[in-house]
């Protein structure tokens, strides 16, 4: 479970924070937060139309639409099913991922150089998502 926290001194400037749920409680606890104006939004697991949308969005804003392309509603939901909607999974399976697509890249392996069913399984054992044994 996650928490958008909105705090606001003078209703001028706002700073939206994104956390883990305990992290937010701990730090709205604080005392220099509980004089100030907050909003609390909770949210759940991201639906696989969410994490596409958030994987192309990620990566096309670092400019790498070639890579944001290859990702389609299928992969989104290979890793919906593998992360089971958890945002901070899915950031560590993104990371694993395109770990392993540059070296890929880098060591001209052409037949991982593209997303599949082998290189989402490999990341996903990789951070322990599959039990190997």
């Amino acid at each position: 479970m996650s928490l958008f926290v909105v705090l606001s001194d003078t209703k001028l400037f706002q700073f939206v924070l994104a956390m883990h749920k305990d992290e937010g409680i701990i730090l709205l606890n604080k005392k220099q937060f509980k004089t100030r104006t907050k909003l609390v939004i909770e949210y759940g697991n991201l639906e696989e139309n969410e994490i596409l949308r958030y994987i192309q969005t990620l990566l096309m804003g670092h400019m790498h639409g070639d890579i944001a392309l290859m990702f389609s509603t299928h992969e989104a939901k290979v890793i919906a099913r593998y992360a089971k909607g958890n945002f901070r999974t899915i950031k560590k399976f993104l990371y694993t991922l395109m770990k392993l697509l540059d070296y890929a890249q880098q060591k001209n392996l052409s037949k991982y150089r593209k997303l599949g069913s082998c290189l989402l399984t490999m990341a996903a054992l990789d951070i322990g998502l599959i039990d190997d044994k």
